[in-house]
């Protein structure tokens, strides 16, 4: 049985994970991670204290799960930033223009130019090769089309901009098995920075009492011919020292892409998780090939070469394939061989079909051929939507003529997930999970969350809410609804339906968009209210005969609410939404200024005649 506890107060959110177990011999609660985590969106840094999982960089990069402290600069609190260094175009406008920005033959953006020298900056591309291309038409017609190569690496960091992640604490023990064990101390400390739009340099530093490893680092454009990434590691564990080495090359295209890499460790090289007498390649090569045709789908090759410290050298070779059959099949194929020193060659070959079937229902075929048998596979799965709802699997598998089959039932409510799963051969699981959450002092049971979640309030029961475009709740008897998913750090788009509001209902917006902290809970409320319009005839006495008041205006003060009237022709005149009681009501009229008195009934009706109301002259 696992658990997690929570809860967010301003910028701070702690929380810890439980797991209970249970055996024939024993059963235990399990502490796992505990934390306390600090965003600064402003500085797009994040701190947090407690257990977390490290993950350390360099050219054998090692996870650990770490009970200490972590600063590191998270770019994914601006996830629509681009570390990466933008495609900028420069050019002149002789006279007041307009500019139609392409990219690879697709228009991006459009924009007006002023007279004189201008920069188009942080143009929206692709990663990779590409063609942009800048159309200026002017005042007077006339055209000039400004062309250019790029190519963009997400690889490389913009020029001044810095990537950093600094970890100090001590390793856990017996994860998942013990609540409170912790052994080395440990320091983790990796950081990038662009030197230039070109070049970006960096170092992994790993260390504990017994163990060092440090690994440069760098990665370099080759103009619009790809990227070259360059890294070597040095390490000291245990009295014995170690060298190792990376050396990669990738290119991309719409149409093209390769990528080439080599690296090789010493027998003795380490990191915090390879041990120095772990096995390791002395050297490996991949190669990898691949063509794209819009027409005929995507091809590419692999090669692969290997020789390890103690186990036989390894020779492989690879062919893929995909491509889509119409707007409903997609096809892939595979092939594999592989042959190590002193063994026979083995391979594997699979051919899949993948039909979709609409309503988040979709089939799959599959054949795997091996040099030891085959397998065939057949599955139809409807994927749980975002709101409400079920969703299934039913697959067959047959192995060199041993069939199974197994089958699995999942529903989605505003309470909790359910899952049963059940096969041939008598094994089944039941599952259900739910969340406890506590916001605008109230608690509420929904789905578990795995991001932030919001409460919509719109005060009217029954009304339909979306998330982007998917129905994904209805507000209940309060008018309130529980969102469940929803995204940290992005821009959220949730919508009300505008057919289910009563139409004596008035709404000021249909849309909202929120943009919430990491795991938060927000409120978002839809201002919708209940009209009801009060009318009536205002006059006033003149030498001994009521007249009435026209053409004119009343406003009633209650409290930091105005509310506002008009009075048209006759003195007939109509407010909405005065509370129920006496109110005073200051007329400005066509002939002056005059005081009324208001009495509204207590009634639910939508248009509600006072009747004849004086005014009296100030």
């Amino acid at each position: 049985l696992a658990s997690e506890l929570g809860g967010r107060a301003g910028d701070y959110f702690a929380a810890t994970t439980l797991n209970y177990q249970q055996d024939d011999i024993s059963h235990h609660m399990v502490r796992e991670l505990t934390w306390l985590r600090k965003d600064d969106r402003s500085a797009l840094r994040t701190l947090i204290a407690g257990d977390y999982v490290a993950t350390s960089g360099g050219v054998r990069p090692s996870t650990v799960v770490l009970g200490g402290i972590s600063l590191t600069k998270n770019f994914a609190m601006t996830p629509y930033y681009s570390t990466a260094p933008s495609l900028d175009l420069q050019g002149v406008a002789t006279s007041p223009s307009e500019a139609e920005v392409y990219v690879n033959g697709y228009r991006v953006s459009r924009e007006r130019l002023a007279p004189g020298e201008f920069t188009l900056q942080n143009i929206p591309a692709q990663t990779g090769y590409g063609m942009a291309e800048v159309v200026i038409t002017d005042a007077y017609g006339r055209e000039q089309v400004i062309s250019e190569n790029y190519y963009i690496a997400q690889q490389l960091l913009r020029k001044g901009l810095n990537e950093y992640n600094h970890s100090i604490g001590f390793l856990r023990e017996d994860f998942s098995e013990k609540s409170f064990s912790y052994g080395d101390p440990v320091l983790i400390s990796s950081f990038r920075r662009g030197l230039s739009d070109q070049h970006t340099l960096g170092y992994a530093l790993n260390m504990t009492q017994n163990h060092v490893d440090v690994s440069p680092g760098a990665a370099l454009r080759l103009g619009n011919a790809g990227v070259l990434g360059i890294g070597v590691g040095l390490s000291r564990n245990g009295g014995k020292s170690g060298i190792g080495g990376a050396f990669d090359y990738i290119f991309q295209s719409r149409l093209f892409n390769s990528s080439f890499s080599v690296k090789g460790f010493s027998e003795d090289y380490a990191t915090l998780t390879l041990k120095a007498d772990d096995n390791k390649p002395a050297f490996q090569l991949d190669a990898v090939v691949g063509v794209t045709a819009r027409e005929y789908g995507s091809v590419s090759f692999k090669y692969t070469a290997a020789r390890y410290h103690h186990t036989p050298d390894m020779l492989g070779y690879g062919f893929f394939y995909n491509r889509a059959l119409g707007r409903r099949w997609h096809m892939f194929l595979t092939a594999n061989r592989t042959q190590e020193q002193g063994q026979a060659s083995s391979y594997d070959m699979f051919l899949g079909l993948n039909l979709s079937l609409g309503g988040n229902v979709s089939g799959n075929l599959g054949y795997t051929r091996t040099d030891s048998g085959y397998r065939r596979d057949a599955s139809v799965q409807k994927q749980v939507s975002a709101g409400h709802g079920p969703g299934f699997l039913a697959e067959y598998q047959d192995m060199d003529g041993d069939s199974s089959w197994r089958g699995e039932a999942s529903y989605h409510s505003g309470y909790g997930t359910y899952e049963a799963r059940y096969q041939d051969n008598g094994n089944y699981l039941l599952s259900a999970a739910g969340g406890v959450g506590y916001i605008d002092h109230a608690l509420f049971f929904n789905r578990p969350f795995n991001d932030s979640f919001a409460k919509v309030d719109v005060g009217v029961p029954d009304v339909r809410v979306y998330y982007f475009g998917n129905e994904v709740a209805a507000t209940d008897a309060r008018g309130v609804a529980i969102l469940p998913d929803i995204h940290a750090f992005h821009d959220n788009k949730i919508d009300i339906a505008a057919a289910d509001i009563p139409l004596d209902y008035k709404i000021a917006t249909l849309t909202a968009y929120l943009n919430p902290p990491y795991r938060s809970g927000s409120l978002i409320h839809f201002d919708v209210s209940r009209v009801r319009g009060i009318i009536g005839r205002l006059v006033m006495e003149q030498q001994g005969v009521l007249v009435p008041v026209e053409h004119g205006e009343m406003e009633v003060s209650q409290g930091d609410q105005i509310y506002q009237g008009m009075i048209g022709r006759g003195g007939e005149f109509y407010i909405e939404n005065l509370p129920t009681g006496g109110h005073s009501a200051e007329v400005l009229y066509q002939s002056g200024r005059c005081q009324a008195w208001l009495d509204v009934p207590g009634t639910d009706d939508v248009l509600v005649d006072i009747g004849e109301v004086r005014c009296m002259a100030k």
